[in-house]
């Protein structure tokens, strides 16, 4: 049975036919024939713009609304586009998953740690539906204007458009500010147009549920993307998760994608660890056994006199004073 995102890339690939070889062009051409970007990001969102322009005969744009449209289909191409060069889906153990929606997300989380995204695209599958959303795709992105990344969550949702939320990683800027400031531009960009009542009113009722939404999406990525997280691919446990590389072919070079999907699953041996520190006994004596609240903990290594980096670590609940049977 197909995945979800398999089924939208076979639409993708129906409205914009052999657009991989724009792909090519465009990469070849970075920096020579058209702005540059770094190497982690596939492609930035303007030239998914101009792919999608190229296909649809390059409108004017004459109807405000055809161009609000023509932007909201960019943002799945650019999404699944950049999926179709991963193939890669996350699966979380239902447990992990409550955990980590669930663990207070800090919010001075260092926002460049999603700058390791482990391939161009990660589709996360929710254990279950979160309102309209099945799951969530996640790619870098890169303003060559102002020189910002940004981190790009496109959610796989039964409501028909799919919107996009960029969140710029910068190093001075809070995750709350980052998602305010989306927010923000996004009301300001059409202060002078008719969508600027439905933006108030999403100010209004909605903000706080997509603010829930976007942390709960940002904590799961973030563990995909620390140290040493527990990811295992059942199919091939030998590998782990990474960036394919362009091959050189007659006339350039040309970017392959994955003959099939590879499925990553995740925190396997720690949501086993959950469930039995769940079903565990205290030993007498000592304090009721109780579950340690799982939380992140963040750390700086390397030399005191050298470079240092810092890393953020997500700590899983698990059972205190319990005895070894219940171990």
């Amino acid at each position: 049975m197909l995945t979800r995102p398999e089924k939208a890339l076979i639409e993708i690939n129906k409205r914009y036919p052999k657009f991989g070889r724009k792909v090519d062009l465009l990469r070849e051409g970075k920096g020579r024939l058209t702005e540059d970007w770094p190497e982690d990001v596939l492609l930035p969102h303007g030239a998914w713009m101009g792919i999608g322009e190229f296909y649809s005969g390059s409108p004017e744009y004459t109807d405000f609304m055809a161009k609000v449209a023509m932007a909201t289909e960019a943002m799945e191409f650019a999404a699944v586009g950049t999926w179709k060069y991963s193939k890669d889906i996350y699966r979380f153990d239902p447990d992990v998953f409550k955990a980590l929606i669930e663990t207070p997300l800090s919010d001075t989380a260092p926002l460049k740690i999603f700058r390791r995204l482990p391939s161009w695209s990660v589709y996360i599958e929710y254990p279950e539906m979160r309102g309209p959303d099945y799951g969530v795709y996640c790619h870098l992105d890169y303003e060559y204007r102002s020189g910002a990344w940004e981190l790009r969550l496109t959610h796989d949702s039964t409501v028909g458009a799919k919107a996009t939320i960029p969140i710029e990683l910068s190093e001075n800027i809070t995750i709350e500010e980052a998602i305010a400031r989306h927010s923000k531009e996004a009301s300001d960009e059409h202060s002078d147009t008719e969508l600027s009542a439905l933006y108030k009113e999403i100010e209004v009722i909605a903000k706080p549920e997509i603010t829930k939404t976007i942390k709960a999406d940002l904590s799961l990525l973030m563990y995909i993307c620390s140290e040493q997280p527990e990811i295992i691919n059942h199919a091939n446990p030998s590998t782990q998760p990474s960036r394919l590389a362009p091959k050189k072919v007659k006339g350039g070079m040309k970017l392959f994608e994955p003959s099939g999907v590879r499925i990553w699953h995740v925190g396997d041996e720690t949501g086993k660890a959950i469930r039995t520190s769940r079903s565990a006994k205290g030993e007498g004596g000592k304090k009721a056994p109780h579950i340690r609240r799982a939380h992140w903990h963040g750390y700086w290594k390397g030399p005191r006199d050298g470079e240092r980096t810092f890393d953020y670590r997500w700590l899983a609940p698990i059972a205190v004073n319990v005895d070894s049977e219940g171990k």
